[in-house]
């Protein structure tokens, strides 16, 4: 009797053991993630507003264990995300980087198409030469009117980023193209994605964040 107790409690013991291993081996190591943009990024902070604490959280969620750097900031275009690249991101040792600049080097055309260029390559190389896995998000939109000249701009801005990025096999998410796919399902689209053509709404921010995730999902391994 004696030792057939203490066989019960054996085995509950090894039961209990197993299903911690098998949680603990299931979780991941912590991963430091910088959010690297302009106001897009920025307004994390806004009531319902922004896709980096959604993002974070849905990553959560999966099993990583997320440390988030934000680097966003409102009015930036990629010449000046280049001057802040490495006090702002790359001194913090991130895993991993989800870039998304330069859509105010075209909205008012504040940059010139080939310093965008040139600017782009460089912040590329930049996290190269230090090994961090940067994943590059296409611009959105400026307007939602698909067909309006600044968003012709924006296409061409777009078939850039995904040229180097296939180059550099770099990750590029075209949200741009789910965005346009979004607003096929409206006749006359306003306020579907942005508040005023430009910055997200909270759908735009949703679609955003659940876009992101879905992508980096498919092919980060950590």
């Amino acid at each position: 009797m004696y030792m057939k107790k203490n066989i019960i409690i054996l085995s509950f013991i090894l039961i209990i053991t197993g299903i911690v291993y098998f949680i603990c081996g299931q979780s991941k190591s912590p991963i430091k993630i910088a959010f690297f943009g302009d106001s897009i990024t920025d307004i994390r902070w806004q009531k319902d507003g922004g896709y980096v604490i959604p993002a974070v959280y849905s990553l959560n969620m999966a099993g990583y264990k997320v440390i988030p750097i934000y680097a966003g900031k409102a009015g930036n275009t990629t010449t000046d995300m280049l001057r802040r690249v490495n006090y702002d991101v790359i001194q913090y040792n991130p895993d991993v980087v989800f870039f998304m600049g330069g859509i105010n080097d075209v909205w008012k055309n504040r940059v010139e198409f080939d310093q965008s260029k040139q600017n782009i390559s460089e912040i590329i190389n930049r996290f190269k030469e230090r090994g961090i896995k940067l994943i590059v998000i296409s611009v959105t939109l400026v307007t939602e009117d698909v067909n309006c000249p600044k968003n012709k701009e924006v296409d061409r801005y777009n078939e850039f980023l995904k040229e180097i990025t296939a180059q550099n096999d770099v990750q590029y998410i075209d949200v741009n193209k789910v965005f346009k796919d979004e607003l096929k399902n409206y006749d006359y689209p306003f306020g579907v994605l942005t508040t005023d053509g430009i910055h997200l709404n909270k759908n735009g921010n949703r679609i955003l964040a659940q876009t992101l995730v879905k992508e980096f999902l498919k092919e980060y391994k950590k």
